[in-house]
């Protein structure tokens, strides 16, 4: 599998998003948990590039509020920022392993390959955007397809 080419398709993939997303008015961005899920999805990806991959300490809880008090522009800006860097991290991958806390066993550390650290946040994305346009579906607006064969269709065999 190419992570740099899913990553590239990520990006695709949310900029078809965050384009219904910059049309709504702000009582329609703070419904059905979209500033939530636009803040969360790039939480998921900066906090762990910053405590993971740089090793820094960084409090979740005030990067959240960060990324909550950024007007919808500012928030959709550094959603597309953080996807960009999620790919510039991707063409560098390196043989040391990440280390996390295995929280699904409750304790101890598990050390994956950058590839399958990498691979998951490309993958939880895909989460939220669907949890995304279910809710943008609920406000009317017309949801657009964001499979990865329509992604081939328009950038690959274009």
């Amino acid at each position: 599998m190419n992570l740099e080419k899913i990553a590239h398709y990520q990006i695709w993939a949310n900029d078809k998003i965050r384009e219904i997303i910059v049309s709504l008015k702000e009582e329609e961005f703070a419904k059905e948990n979209i500033q939530d899920l636009c803040a969360h999805t790039i939480l998921a990806i900066e906090y762990n590039l910053e405590t993971k991959v740089h090793k820094k300490s960084v409090d979740v809880e005030v990067m959240y509020e960060e990324l909550y008090n950024l007007s919808k522009e500012e928030l959709l800006n550094k959603w597309k920022e953080t996807d960009e860097r999620l790919l510039e991290h991707i063409k560098n991958i390196t043989e040391e392993k990440i280390e996390f806390p295995n929280f699904v066993k409750g304790e101890g550390k598990v050390y994956m390959t950058q590839e399958d650290y990498y691979f998951q946040y490309l993958s939880h994305t895909i989460y939220h955007r669907a949890q995304l346009m279910t809710a943008l579906k609920k406000l009317g607006k017309e949801g657009k397809t964001t499979d990865y064969l329509m992604y081939l269709f328009d950038v690959e065999f274009a």
